[in-house]
């Protein structure tokens, strides 16, 4: 794993960023959520897509834009480096995990089912974050808030316990799309998809473990 690093004035401005993007999609969520938790999903996505680029930038790795979006209509592109479009998943930890140590062993990089077989799945490159917070635990605090989201900054990194994410912020793992292509497709049609409880979405099967090393990544796109 690699600790990526944010700050706190970096925080505050994600989060005047998430108030003025903050329009949530019924075919993105996977569940049913609160609104404080909708917001906080998109925080803290928008916290790992910053704590990544930041990451690149510190090893010589040029991201050519941000948030790109295709000609071809399609959903948009967190990177794109070296003319490879790469997808970030940034997650919270199951609350049977405790913590970020333990999921690698047991859980999957989130690829979001969108297409009947594993061919149509967009993206060159895709990429596991995890926050180092427990989803229920998190999800229950954020239910029971009373908060007001278009607030200013300031007020909602303090309500929401913003400096959680100061030092929680872990990159695990991550797959190019050819080598899970490649692996799915020796396996059982059965056995290539999975979903948890109260989904109402599917994912591609990659395990963490399975995984390519977060290492490597730099390597890659340089080569």
């Amino acid at each position: 794993m690699i600790k990526l690093e944010v700050n706190k004035s970096e925080i505050l401005g994600i989060i005047d960023k998430a108030k003025a993007n903050i329009r949530i999609s019924s075919y993105e969520n996977v569940r049913d959520r609160h609104i404080n938790v909708q917001f906080d999903c998109l925080l803290r996505g928008y916290i790992g897509e910053f704590a990544m680029g930041k990451f690149f930038a510190s090893n010589g790795v040029v991201v050519d834009s941000v948030n790109h979006m295709p000609v071809d209509g399609g959903m948009d592109v967190d990177f794109v480096i070296n003319g490879l479009h790469v997808e970030l998943k940034t997650s919270l930890v199951p609350d049977v995990d405790v913590d970020v140590s333990n999921v690698v062993s047991s859980r999957d990089i989130k690829l979001l089912k969108r297409s009947s077989t594993i061919e149509g799945l967009k993206g060159d490159i895709h990429i596991q974050l995890y926050i180092n917070q427990r989803r229920k635990a998190k999800d229950d605090f954020l239910v029971g808030l009373d908060v007001d989201l278009i607030g200013d900054s300031l007020y909602l990194y303090d309500k929401l316990l913003c400096r959680g994410y100061l030092d929680s912020v872990y990159f695990v793992g991550w797959i190019d799309r050819g080598s899970l292509v490649e692996r799915l497709n020796l396996v059982e049609a059965s056995q290539r998809e999975w979903s948890f409880s109260g989904s109402i979405r599917s994912f591609w099967k990659c395990p963490l473990r399975e995984s390519r090393n977060p290492l490597e990544i730099i390597d890659y796109f340089k080569k």
